[in-house]
């Protein structure tokens, strides 16, 4: 039967959340760290192709349920803050030419959605707090835990179907309270393990059935990992697949897998030439049978390091693009919408970040955001979590105050005038800049920095919702074959 243990939090280790005002005495906004991803020169080499099986490509094969993705490696490197936008995410740094004109669709659109009390939410949101989870079971939204003053262990719901709050009244015993810890669904059954209650680093396993609403102790068998906090749990199948986090002692990068059908915990050799180094406090995201993990702090740096674990040959790969170089980050979320997983926000270091970047998993490309809507404001230990497509957060720690609001943002379809006028604005920005250089012949690259403040000046209408998915051959044809039948007179 496998020991549910603890370990006494002796203070050895401020320095591992010098951005969390719960374990640092210092101040949460100090950089203690000297971040610079040049340290990173030697770590994570990429390699020049690989392959990952995702259950997911099978659907558009009927020869092969896998995919030879092909990708460049680059050694990382520290890259500029790039500022917050309202209306845009893109974070090219470099003067590599990348080719939007020709394709509008090589852009995501999404729209961000406050919910606010008295108007689009109902009920009682729960208090302020950071570094709590949040899973979705059906259309109800589960948080649990967290800090504010004191380790919580409430249990609050939102219903998305009614947009509102209510606080769950439970049987049993419930968790003590505790911060950093993991969560996730499996059936009806929420599950939470390990985490930091202020004395103890954890690694006990409770379940509470939503049905129900009884909380239950796991007793789980075989070999459990040792207890930890600020590590990530996802779910493939029936198994939960643990990744890194820290104890008392040290940063870990160990893998554990726990049968969700038997209870039963075993560690999991991995192979891979280049597999993530010790982190904690990075996010992980699943598609298909392959587990994308991003970011986190190794003791030293905040990491912009990408890896996906392929989970049926139990090998890491080491992801790379050289064309695009995203700040180290960690104390982020990130969640898969179709086959992208989208970022928000964390602790880079020296501040918080209210930031969005979108990385397809089919292609390995960061892609371009367009973002409409009131973005929320920096924060870091947040948590999020999708419902129909749609991603919710809740909560974190802001700039100096701890949060609970909730945000929703949703993947959107432009209408055929915004596309049109991008690609309008694309092409002439484009030509300018062809002009400016001695006239290249070619007419499908536009330069990273030109890119940048093409869109800035995108028009405030880009901001349109159309859901109709058919669409989508008729906004093709109209923007290559007649880029101006729909465009509105001002922009004619």
């Amino acid at each position: 039967m496998g020991l549910n243990m603890s370990i006494l939090y002796t203070g050895k280790r401020n320095k591992l959340l010098n951005d969390s005002p719960t374990l640092s005495s210092s101040n949460p906004n100090n950089n203690n760290n000297n971040y610079n991803n040049n340290n990173n020169n030697n770590h994570g080499s990429g390699i020049n192709s690989i392959s990952l099986s995702d259950e997911d490509y099978g659907k558009s094969s009927s020869s092969s349920s896998s995919s030879s993705i092909t990708t460049e490696s680059y050694s990382l490197s520290s890259s500029p803050k790039q500022p917050n936008s309202p209306m845009i995410n893109s974070s090219n740094s470099n003067n590599n030419t990348t080719s939007f004109c020709n394709n509008p669709f090589k852009f995501s659109f999404f729209k961000w959605t406050l919910l606010e009390s008295g108007s689009t939410m109902k009920g009682s949101p729960p208090s302020s707090r950071y570094a709590h989870t949040m899973v979705s079971i059906e259309n109800k939204i589960y948080v649990f835990g967290g800090y504010n003053r004191t380790y919580l262990n409430d249990i609050h719901i939102f219903d998305t179907d009614k947009n509102e709050w209510s606080l769950a009244d439970t049987k049993g015993t419930p968790p003590i309270g505790r911060a950093f810890h993991s969560s996730w669904c499996w059936g009806k059954k929420l599950y939470i393990y390990a985490g930091f209650n202020g004395k103890l680093i954890l690694n006990d396993l409770y379940s509470l059935d939503t049905e129900e609403m009884v909380w239950t102790l796991e007793q789980t068998n075989g070999f459990p990992p040792k207890p930890r906090f600020e590590h990530t749990t996802s779910l493939v199948g029936s198994s939960i697949y643990l990744f890194g986090g820290a104890n008392d002692s040290y940063w870990l990068s160990d893998v554990h897998i726990l049968n969700l059908e038997t209870l039963t915990w075993k560690p999991l050799n991995v192979f891979g030439e280049s597999p993530p180094r010790p982190r904690c406090a990075h996010s992980m995201a699943v598609r298909g049978s392959n587990i994308f993990v991003f970011g986190g702090y190794d003791g030293h740096i905040r990491l912009n390091d990408i890896y996906a674990l392929d989970t049926e040959k139990n090998k890491w790969h080491c992801l790379s693009n050289h064309n695009q170089r995203k700040i180290g980050r960690a104390a982020h979320t990130a969640s898969m919408i179709d086959n992208l997983m989208v970022l928000l926000g964390g602790f880079d270091g020296t501040s918080r970040l209210n930031d969005v970047s979108v990385f397809d998993t089919k292609t390995l490309e960061w892609k371009p955001t367009i973002i409409s809507g009131t973005p929320p404001t920096i924060r870091s230990y947040h948590c999020s979590t999708i419902v129909n497509n749609k991603m919710y957060i809740f909560g974190g720690y802001g700039e100096s105050n701890i949060l609970n609001d909730i945000y929703i943002l949703e993947s959107v379809f432009p209408s055929l005038s915004d596309l049109c006028i991008l690609n309008i604005l694309l092409s002439k920005t484009l030509n300018d800049e062809l002009g400016n250089s001695g006239g290249s012949n070619d007419k499908h690259k536009l330069s990273d920095q030109q890119f940048e403040k093409l869109i800035q000046l995108l028009p405030e209408n880009l901001r349109i919702q159309i859901s109709q998915t058919k669409l989508l051959n008729h906004w093709w044809t109209s923007i290559l074959q007649k880029p101006t039948s729909t465009l509105p007179k001002s922009y004619e």
